[in-house]
């Protein structure tokens, strides 16, 4: 009968986590503004790394293929979640994080060392995923926003299938009587196949939402600029309109604006320029208005 051998799901989970960390890495070289396709990113990348270690599962130390391989997975996984709320504007869930990793490596040494249990181990890792990935759920709601964004769904309902999934693995793993990832069990063979291929869709549907929330900021920064253009066009009309002919008053010296209405020139000029006024009176005017006082002035 045909059966997938468990250490060649991983190797193939490998090359899958290599070519996404590959998209990742080149996809956040795109978006430098936006700082969480880098943690996801950063998160790819360990997932691809350790993998190898998973790879290497009955050949090298166990501390390191066991311990190491899945706290990292945990830790990846804790960058991208980091990398989704910095996304959504949201405050980074350091502490959060830091105590479910410490968590989980408290347990993964227990029962590695002191009570030794595979399910177990199986059983804590399903139960951080599903920890991890639910304050993530919770902050993709409420989905009813303005403008809607059809990408948090999809983000939502990829979260919601692995929470549940996991979910199952972790109740499953109480009746699970096999010894290492490596036996060619049913439930280990499907466990190795379901979490690269919930990896890549997760990733793919954060693409999907990043590239969405991309596209609707280019949309307000160009809607933006255009309301600057056209400020700078009215501005540049008021300019040509001083430029041209003006039609002033022989003897008052008003301005005749756009809608006909007769202006004072100093209220018209300071609506159209930058220019103010301040008022004095020129020699041939003071001689006109105050020619006999001045000339008594003199005199006295």
């Amino acid at each position: 009968m045909f059966s997938l051998d468990p250490r060649t799901i991983i190797l193939v989970s490998m090359v899958m986590y290599l070519l996404l960390a590959v998209a990742m890495v080149l996809f956040s070289a795109s978006l430098k503004h936006q700082r969480g396709p880098g943690y996801w990113a950063a998160g790819t990348s360990g997932w691809a790394l350790f993998s190898v270690l998973l790879f290497f599962r009955d050949v090298l130390p166990d501390w390191l293929t066991i311990v190491v391989a899945n706290e990292g997975l945990v830790i990846s996984l804790c960058l991208v979640a980091q990398g989704l709320a910095l996304l959504l504007g949201r405050r980074r869930p350091l502490v959060f994080h830091l105590v479910v990793g410490a968590a989980h490596l408290a347990a993964y040494l227990y029962f590695l060392y002191m009570v030794p249990s595979f399910p177990a181990r199986v059983a804590v890792f399903s139960l951080a995923v599903v920890i991890l990935a639910a304050p993530m759920a919770k902050s993709l709601l409420p989905l009813r926003q303005k403008p809607s964004d059809p990408t948090r769904l999809l983000v939502l309902f990829t979260l919601l299938a692995c929470m549940l999934a996991f979910s199952l693995r972790t109740v499953l793993s109480l009746f699970d009587t096999s010894q290492n990832l490596m036996q060619s069990r049913g439930i280990n063979v499907i466990f190795l196949v379901f979490f690269p291929m919930s990896v890549v869709a997760f990733n793919f549907s954060l693409l999907a939402l990043a590239a969405s929330r991309f596209a609707r900021q280019e949309e307000q920064a160009n809607a933006s600029l255009a309301r600057t253009n056209a400020q700078l066009q009215e501005a540049l009309g008021n300019i040509k309109t001083l430029s041209g002919l003006l039609p002033i008053c022989a003897n008052c010296k008003k301005i005749r604006d756009d809608h006909g209405y007769w202006r004072q020139i100093e209220t018209y000029l300071q609506e159209h320029t930058d220019a103010d006024f301040t008022h004095s009176i020129c020699p041939s005017c003071a001689q006109e208005l105050y020619g006999e006082y001045l000339k008594n002035k003199k005199v006295g």
